[in-house]
């Protein structure tokens, strides 16, 4: 599922002629090629991780690869030593999974049944239906398909239908959209929301949504 909740770059500086560090870089240590993360076992403090792919550092090792002192680190829902942290999109994540069964449910639906179902039906009274004109009927039907010289031949009595759904079924697209709100909620980006639908927006609204958001960047950026 979602397990990066820590993101790390690593710093690169230069010593001038009078031995003052100027900062030249600031490189990404993106979290899935993390294969260590090391920590003090006694404070929990984090001392640096180990990477992939570099060469016989890419197996676990008791130091670390980067030292904690020339990186920055961040981890979101840090607890005691827990420097891998959660997902901030671990919330919505359920929601998501949701969305994906109903997607491929819609998605059935219309293939299945958005043009009806043919089906034949025979003259009222009809009681000499030999076994033969029931298959040429069940070939026309399950052969039949749109088109400029499309057509279909049938045994006497026989006529073919379009047939859809009947009575109630459930509404797809009320039901995503509702799955997207609660994703929009759980990221406290509800103004992603405005203007998709028929409830329309105001630039009032807009504005009261995202200084919520922006808030709610700055109190977890602090927080790391």
């Amino acid at each position: 599922a979602l397990t990066f909740g820590h993101y790390g770059h690593e710093l690169q500086a230069k010593f001038d002629d009078q031995g003052r560090a100027r900062l030249i870089g600031l490189w990404d240590r993106t979290p899935w090629t993390v294969s260590q993360i090391h920590v003090d076992p006694k404070t929990g403090a984090f001392e640096g991780i180990t990477q992939d792919g570099i060469g016989s550092l890419s197996t676990a090792t008791d130091k670390p690869q980067i030292y904690a002192r020339n990186m920055v680190w961040y981890t979101h829902g840090k607890g005691g030593a827990n420097q891998y942290g959660s997902s901030l999109l671990r919330p919505m994540y359920g929601v998501h999974l949701i969305k994906r069964e109903v997607l491929r449910f819609a998605a059935t639906a219309h293939r299945r049944f958005s043009m009806g179902v043919p089906v034949v039906e025979w003259a009222q009274g009809l009681t000499t239906i030999t076994p033969e004109q029931m298959r040429q009927a069940q070939e026309a039907v399950s052969a039949a398909r749109v088109g400029e010289t499309s057509g279909a031949s049938l045994p006497p009595g026989a006529t073919m239908k379009l047939v859809g759904l009947t009575g109630s079924v459930p509404d797809n697209m009320s039901m995503l959209r509702w799955l997207d709100g609660q994703m929009s909620r759980a990221a406290l980006m509800p103004h992603m929301e405005l203007g998709q639908n028929e409830n329309g927006s105001s630039r009032a609204l807009g504005t009261a949504f995202i200084d919520s958001w922006v808030l709610s960047l700055g109190a977890i950026g602090s927080s790391l």
